[in-house]
């Protein structure tokens, strides 16, 4: 059962809200909500990762897994570009180095 006045969660046993002392209750069904970790959403987020970033901004309070999901192909897509930028700054700086005559 659930408080008509502040809404909250009331056991069958009760027979005032221990809350806000009302006596009214009203049945409501709770909606259950399906979290797991989703490999579709990490493929789609790695795939654009600003928006890996923005789902996990808001979904990280209601549907933790899957933010981290998404998170986590954010994660993974900027190290990628970190790691290829740096090769290629390091490659040519070398090759300016040949060019130079350094080496």
């Amino acid at each position: 059962m659930f408080c008509k006045e502040c809404e909250k969660f009331v056991p069958e046993n009760k027979t005032e809200c221990p809350y806000c002392g009302s006596t009214e209750f009203e049945q409501k069904e709770i909606a259950v909500i399906h979290d797991a970790p989703s490999t579709l959403w990490w493929f789609i987020c790695f795939v654009v990762p600003f928006l890996g970033l923005v789902l996990y901004i808001v979904w990280k309070k209601k549907f933790s897994q899957r933010a981290d999901s998404c998170l986590y192909a954010f994660l993974t897509q900027v190290g990628i570009a970190l790691f290829i930028g740096i090769y290629w700054a390091i490659i040519g700086m070398v090759t300016c180095a040949f060019q130079v005559g350094i080496f």
